[in-house]
C-alpha cells in the first residue's frame, strides 16, 4: 500500500525535544522526510503533545537532524554541523533557542570534510557529568563557534580553543575525561565505531545502556567508572543506529 518506511524507529533522528518543546527535522532523503509526518501528527493531536511548541518543522528549508544536536546542561546545547545538518539550519536553531533565554550557550562544531558523512553522536556522547565518549579522530576538529544572545541579537564567536578546554569552560568544570572508542586501538576502535559503540544511551549520570558486541568500549566506560548495562542484539544494529538514537528523551533533570 506504502513504500517501506525501514527508519521509523530511528526516533532520535526525526525529532528532539529541548526545553519545553522540539524540533522536527527536514530531511535531504525523501523516505526520510516522508518518515517526519508521523511524529508531526503526534505533536499537533496526541492528547498529551497536542500543541507542542515546534523550534524548528518538517517543511524548514534547511536540513536538520535530531543526532547532531547534544544537550550539555540546562544552560548549554551543542550542535555538530555536518551534511545531515547545515551550518544554517544550526543557526536557525539556535535563534529559536535562544529567544527562550533559558539556553545561554550554544555550541556549533564544524566538523572536518573527512568526518561530515557522521552524525555527531556518532563523534561524542556525555556519559556522565564531566565524561564523554569519543571518536578516535576527535582531533580534528579545528573548528567551534558560540552563539549567544546580546540585545535581541545572535552574536557568533569564534572558539580558539580545543574541544575539551570548550566543555571545560562552558561546563564549569575543571577537567573534562575523554574516553575514546576501542580504548583508541586504530584497528579495533574502526570497527567499534561502525558498530555504534559512541551511540550509547545515558539513562542517567554513570549508567548507560551500550550493544553488547562493542566489548572493548564498554570495557574502557567501565574502567572509567561507568556502568554498562549491555543490550544484547544484532537487529538493532543493521539500521547502523546506537540505542541513543531508538529513545528520544522528553523530560531530563539535572
Amino acid at each position: 500500500i506504502i513504500e517501506p518506511l525501514p527508519k521509523l524507529y530511528l526516533i532520535h533522528e526525526y525529532f528532539f525535544g529541548v526545553l519545553n518543546g522540539a524540533s522536527l527535522g527536514h530531511f535531504k532523503n525523501t523516505n526520510c522526510q516522508r518518515e517526519t509526518i508521523f511524529i508531526d501528527y503526534v505533536l499537533k493531536y496526541h492528547p498529551k503533545y497536542k500543541n507542542t511548541k515546534l523550534y524548528c518543522n518538517r517543511y524548514n528549508e534547511e536540513f536538520l537532524n535530531g543526532r547532531d544536536l547534544l544537550v550539555l546542561s540546562d544552560e548549554v546545547l551543542c550542535i555538530g554541523a555536518n551534511q545531515y545538518t547545515g551550518d544554517l539550519a544550526a543557526y536557525n536553531f539556535a535563534n529559536e533557542i535562544l529567544k527562550e533565554k533559558k539556553i545561554k550557550h550554544v555550541i556549533v562544531v564544524k566538523m572536518p570534510t573527512c568526518l561530515e558523512k557522521i552524525h555527531f553522536d556518532e563523534f561524542i556522547n556525555m556519559v556522565d557529568y564531566d565524561k564523554f565518549i569519543v571518536h578516535n579522530d576527535l582531533e580534528k576538529i579545528d573548528s567551534i563557534y558560540e552563539l549567544s544572545l546580546h540585545n535581541e541579537q545572535i552574536v557568533v564567536n569564534e572558539l580558539h580553543m580545543s574541544f575539551n578546554k570548550v566543555l571545560e569552560k562552558y561546563l564549569h568544570l575543571n577537567e573534562i575525561v575523554f574516553i575514546k572508542c576501542a580504548n583508541g586501538d586504530i584497528i579495533d576502535s574502526k570497527r567499534e565505531e561502525w558498530q555504534q559503540a559512541i551511540g550509547v544511551l545515558c539513562i542517567k549520570p554513570g549508567v548507560v545502556i551500550a550493544y553488547k558486541t562493542n566489548k572493548l568500549t564498554n570495557e574502557s566506560l567501565k574502567a572509567n567508572g561507568i556502568k554498562v548495562i549491555e543490550l544484547n542484539t544484532l537487529e538493532l544494529l543493521k539500521g547502523k543506529s546506537g540505542v541513543r538514537s531508538i529513545v528520544m528523551p522528553l523530560i531530563r533533570e539535572k
